[in-house]
């Protein structure tokens, strides 16, 4: 079975600062080798965001 994980992008994914924080990235890198995807959730336009590419 495969485990999706929904991420709010502002005031969850990114902090009052529009970045991901180092133990937030840990978590989400842990999420992904146990074989859990990600997804961002956002109600703005996908446009009015910048993705966060510094996951890998």
């Amino acid at each position: 079975m495969k485990k999706i994980i929904a991420l709010d992008v502002d005031g969850t994914l990114y902090n009052n600062d529009k970045n991901i924080t180092p133990a937030t990235k840990a978590s989400l890198l842990r999420a992904q080798q146990k074989g859990c995807i990600l997804v961002l959730a956002s109600g703005r336009l996908l446009d009015s965001y910048r993705l966060p590419t510094n996951l890998k």
